[in-house]
């Protein structure tokens, strides 16, 4: 992991976000029909700047964690807007437990794993999933966060959006 982190090379192709949404909606962990997902594109035709893999493992890993990390028939979003004139906002939100500050603030780190108790079904793993996530869309010069809801938490990410040519 630090030696990715450390010499991570991101390819900048024009990629269709409604594209990378969908094929990430395709690799979800088992579980994820007790969730109900959904998705709200401002605009279908959105494009962003990134390796469309590397940013379908990104959300998979977030969605993943959703569904690992709450109770069935939670609610998961996932909404795409354009943030400003240079970047793409993604948000995904839960309507599940909030997380602790402490959770909040070393949510990223390299193999941390949580503290709070976790349901059944919610496998330890090796606390990587969040960090890569951050490498990735750091690559990107995008920024990754996460905070509570009043009901829930939401994981933020920004990428580059494609400049229109006029």
């Amino acid at each position: 992991m630090t030696r990715l982190e450390s010499s991570l090379q991101v390819r900048h192709s024009p990629e269709l976000i409604d594209d990378i949404i969908q094929e990430s909606l395709q690799h979800l962990s088992p579980g994820f029909e007790d969730h109900k997902i959904t998705v709200n594109l401002s605009d279908p035709l959105l494009m962003v700047m990134a390796d469309a893999h590397l940013i379908t493992q990104v959300i998979i890993n977030i969605v993943n964690n959703a569904i690992q990390h709450t109770p069935e028939k939670t609610k998961i979003s996932i909404r795409i807007f354009q943030k400003n004139t240079n970047q793409v906002q993604l948000e995904i939100s839960n309507n599940g437990p909030k997380l602790t500050n402490g959770d909040l603030a070393h949510l990223f780190g390299l193999f941390y794993t949580g503290k709070q108790k976790q349901p059944l079904r919610a496998q330890r793993g090796l606390g990587i999933g969040l960090s890569l996530c951050k490498s990735i869309i750091e690559a990107y010069d995008g920024n990754i966060w996460a905070k509570n809801l009043n009901n829930g938490v939401c994981f933020y990410f920004t990428l580059p959006i494609l400049e229109q040519k006029k």
